[in-house]
């Protein structure tokens, strides 16, 4: 694009300077092929559109696009095993609608590792109590040492 918006200005330029001159048609065509040859080289040192420079350019545009296609399907999996953790989590509530879940995380093996509050039996919110899902399973802090050791081999 900034090369159109130096050249065309440049060649109606040789052609003005061309017909106050009195300059002939190789004269002009000589001006205007000089015009474009230096845009280009101008441009080329700008933004490089040939050359060494241009593969280099494309090939580390072509390392961007990998890292961002990576960071976008890290993000889509942390997403889907949210999700489904949280679905697992609701499974084993009482009142799985009244579900509010907070710091969740990826641990390790996979697992969603965070916190959960929801309503009891009474109707009253019990407070938050931590939750570890893995594989479609959830559990939910029962104040065991099974569930604190695995927390912390997993969410830690």
């Amino acid at each position: 694009m900034i090369t159109l918006l130096f050249i065309i200005p440049s060649c109606l330029l040789c052609l003005w300077l061309g017909d106050k001159l009195k300059a002939g048609a190789v004269t002009l065509s000589f001006l205007i092929i000089i015009t474009c040859a230096i845009s280009l080289i101008y441009v080329n040192s700008q933004t490089p559109i040939f050359g060494d420079g241009y593969a280099q350019r494309a090939y580390n545009q072509k390392i961007i696009d990998a890292a961002r296609e990576d960071e976008y399907a890290a993000d889509r999996e942390r997403v889907i095993a949210n999700d489904n953790a949280m679905n697992s989590v609701r499974l084993s509530l009482k009142d799985p609608d009244s579900a509010k879940f907070s710091n969740s995380k990826l641990g390790k093996s996979g697992a969603v590792c965070g916190w959960v509050n929801a309503k009891n039996s009474f109707g009253t919110y019990s407070g938050e109590s931590r939750y570890i899902s893995i594989g479609g399973k959830s559990d939910i802090d029962d104040g065991s040492k099974e569930f604190s050791d695995s927390w912390i081999r997993l969410c830690n």
